[in-house]
């Protein structure tokens, strides 16, 4: 099941499963996107399609936002600008870029899209162990 973000919902205790699932996704979405140059990486085919570097970005932003800042006391942004550029709907978080108009976005490079990628890795043991002490409130599994 998908999670998904939500007020007042239950905790989830996380673990190797929900490690491995989330491994195998970026590493999925990471071969599907590495035969692409930085050109193709920034096309928006319509308006209510994102990039693929802007998903790069945006996945990574959702996932330091909502999991590493609340979580992890010591973690350190990657770059505070990413909070208004790959911010798609979350309007509580602050103001965000015009959805239509991802395709403009020159900057950051693509090489600094996995090195924000590369930043979160080391966090992922911090997350996902030890599966009996964390729990990430804020995310319920979606029906």
């Amino acid at each position: 099941m998908p999670l998904s973000v939500a007020e007042n919902s239950e905790k989830i205790s996380i673990g190797k499963n929900t490690e491995n699932l989330f491994l195998h996704v970026r590493k999925q979405t990471e071969i599907l996107s590495n035969g692409l140059n930085a050109e193709v990486q920034c096309v928006q085919a319509t308006a209510y399609t994102s990039p693929t570097k802007w998903h790069l970005a945006h996945t990574t932003w959702f996932f330091e936002t909502f999991i590493l800042k609340p979580e992890l006391k010591h973690y350190k942004e990657f770059n505070t600008d990413f909070n208004f550029l790959f911010n798609s709907y979350y309007e509580q978080i602050g103001e965000r870029h015009a959805r239509d108009m991802r395709r403009l976005l020159a900057r950051p490079s693509i090489d600094e899209v996995y090195a924000y990628r590369s930043h979160i890795r080391p966090t992922y043991r911090n997350i996902f162990y030890p599966p009996d002490r964390w729990q990430i409130s804020g995310l319920r599994l979606a029906k």
